[in-house]
């Protein structure tokens, strides 16, 4: 079986002059919408790594036209921009956060201007695992079974 997986950066609004050193980087929240309803349209399903795994074990099965959506370094634009379209689209991603920077920016990219990561009041709460490298933690955000919490 092929699995399409799109991995996004940032779903937001390009900063204002000088701009970002790296604006491909970024995907207008207006974009991303209409990404998220061709998927739906042509009949994808998002699925989580979890369920891929599970059905290589032979222990689950999958839509017709199943794809993984990641998102890699944990931006909060992530939560406060994407995850509401995710919601309204009935989809799930897979967010990378990057543990040593939970609730800080991005320092790894210094000459890039520094934006806010999600912090541990920000992530919804849902199904949580870890990748193979202690750094870089994922979690999981499921629109039907998620439930936002803290400010």
């Amino acid at each position: 079986m092929w699995l399409p997986i799109l991995m996004y950066h940032k779903i937001d609004r390009l900063p204002p002059p000088p701009g970002a050193r790296h604006p491909r980087n970024y995907v207008l929240p207006e974009q991303f919408d209409a990404q998220l309803a061709a998927l739906r349209r042509w009949g994808y399903q998002t699925i989580s790594f979890g369920d891929w795994l599970a059905y290589r074990r032979g222990a689950g099965t999958l839509p017709r036209r199943p794809i993984i959506l990641t998102f890699d370094d944990g931006y909060r634009s992530t939560y406060e921009i994407a995850w509401p379209l995710l919601q309204r689209h009935g989809s799930t991603a897979t967010v990378f956060l990057v543990s040593d920077l939970i609730g800080k920016t991005n320092a790894w990219d210094a000459d890039e201007i520094q934006e806010p990561l999600l912090g541990p009041a920000k992530s919804p709460r849902c199904g949580r695992g870890t990748s193979s490298s202690d750094r870089t933690p994922r979690r999981t955000w499921r629109s039907q079974r998620c439930r936002r919490h803290g400010p």
